[in-house]
């Protein structure tokens, strides 16, 4: 399990998350912020990392205004590990497309993700755990078959 799963005992709600041992992610599936109680914390932790130093963060999370707050992250190191924790997903790939016998004012860029990427990220988020169908059906009202899904035509049988 990696270090930055191990959380205060103040913050119990983080304590019904779950560790998903095949894609590494740590999630709780009541709260799409997770590792962070809640949106506001999520708002205020993004907004420390993107404006604010280490010593910076740690200086002001020291001010008793914010300690009256009590955020579930007390130093600058914890909130980067829990920013850390966040899954990264698929990383964008840049291409510069050049055609020959065709000139342009400016270069033509082809951004793109693995398809493979996008794939085992999608499959191994467990968010979408209970959302996933692997085998093809039928849907018969009266007789008549529906259509209308992938899985539901006779190609995917």
């Amino acid at each position: 399990m990696p270090s930055a799963f191990h959380v205060t005992p103040k913050s119990h709600a983080l304590w019904v998350s779950q560790y998903h041992l095949k894609s590494g992610y740590i999630y709780d599936m009541d709260n799409p912020y997770f590792s962070f109680s809640s949106k506001d914390e999520w708002d205020f932790g993004k907004f420390l990392y993107c404006n604010l130093s280490q010593m910076q963060i740690n200086d002001f999370l020291k001010l008793q205004l914010v300690k009256n707050l009590q955020p579930n992250f007390q130093t600058a190191k914890q909130l980067l590990l829990w920013l850390d924790m966040i899954p990264k997903g698929s990383t964008w790939q840049c291409e510069e497309i050049c055609a020959k016998g065709y000139a342009t004012k400016e270069p033509i860029y082809l951004y793109w993700h693995d398809a493979l990427e996008v794939m085992q990220d999608i499959f191994g988020n467990p968010a979408f755990t209970e959302n996933m169908m692997y085998n093809p059906y039928y849907i018969y009202e009266g007789t008549e078959c529906e259509y209308g899904k992938w899985m539901l035509g006779d190609k995917a049988h």
